[in-house]
C-alpha cells in the first residue's frame, strides 16, 4: 500500500508538472501549440495543433490517475465499503495494466537514424522466418520418414512364448514411431549414446 501511495505522489506531480508546462488547453483539448521561435512563421496558415489522439492519451493518463487516487482513498478511508468491493468488479490495478502499454509509444523511437542496423536485422529476421518454416517443416518430414524405417527395421518383432516383447534397448528407442521419431532427433543432434 505504501508503494500504491509513493506512486500515486509520483504520477499527481506527473501530471501538475505536464500541466504546468504545455498548460491545460494544449495538454487536454486539442490546443494550439507554444509557438517555436525557430520555426518560420507562414501567413495564412492556422496554427500547429496537438493531436487529439495525443489529447486522448493524455485524458487517458488523467483518468488512471484519478482513478488510482480514488481506489487508494477508498481503501484507506473506507475498509469496510474496500472489503465488500473486493471482489464485485474492475480493480484500478487492471487500469494500472493497460497504462503499461502506452510504453509501446517507445517504439516510435526505432524510427531514429540510430537504430537504422537494428531494424534492418529486425526486418531480415522477419523475411527468413518463411525461409525457417519450411526449412522446419522439411526436417520433420525427414525425421518422420526416417522413423518410420528405423521403427521397421529396429523395432520389437516378435512376442516370446508369455506373451512379451523381446525387450533390447535398440527395440526400446524404436518401439513407436513417436519414440523411434524421438531417438533420431536426439541422434541428428549427436546426443545418441
Amino acid at each position: 500500500l505504501a508503494i500504491q501511495i509513493v506512486f500515486a505522489i509520483i504520477f499527481w506531480i506527473e501530471m501538475i508538472l505536464k500541466l504546468r508546462v504545455h498548460g491545460w488547453r494544449q495538454r487536454y483539448c486539442c490546443g494550439v501549440k507554444k509557438k517555436n521561435p525557430d520555426e518560420k512563421i507562414v501567413k495564412n496558415l492556422p496554427p500547429p495543433r496537438t493531436s487529439c489522439v495525443e489529447s486522448f492519451s493524455n485524458c487517458f493518463d488523467l483518468s488512471l490517475v484519478v482513478i488510482d487516487t480514488m481506489q487508494l482513498i477508498i481503501a484507506l478511508g473506507f475498509k469496510d465499503f474496500n472489503r465488500q468491493m473486493e471482489g464485485t468488479g474492475i480493480s484500478a490495478s487492471l487500469f494500472r495494466i493497460v497504462r503499461l502499454l502506452r510504453l509501446a509509444r517507445v517504439l516510435r523511437l526505432l524510427q531514429a537514424r540510430v537504430f537504422k542496423d537494428l531494424l534492418c536485422m529486425i526486418q531480415g529476421m522477419m523475411g527468413g522466418l518463411g525461409t525457417l518454416g519450411w526449412a522446419l517443416a522439411l526436417f520433420v518430414i525427414f525425421i518422420y520418414v526416417v522413423a518410420l524405417v528405423f521403427r521397421d527395421l529396429l523395432g520389437p518383432k516378435d512376442l516370446k512364448e508369455d506373451g512379451a516383447l523381446d525387450d533390447t534397448m535398440t527395440q526400446w528407442y524404436f518401439r513407436s514411431v513417436p519414440r523411434s521419431m524421438y531417438t533420431i532427433f536426439r541422434c541428428s543432434f549427436g546426443d545418441c549414446s
